[in-house]
């Protein structure tokens, strides 16, 4: 995906914004799983 970004300088701009709404879409799944993890292990 990051690829073909980056091979279209137009969208060269927008690339951090989608990493970002990327990396806290990850960030939310993992405070989830953990959540749920811990009330799995009590």
């Amino acid at each position: 995906m990051s690829k073909q970004y980056l091979t279209s300088p137009g969208e060269a701009p927008t690339l951090p914004q989608h990493l970002l709404h990327f990396y806290r879409l990850i960030d939310i799944t993992y405070n989830i799983f953990q959540l749920s993890n811990q009330d799995i292990l009590k």
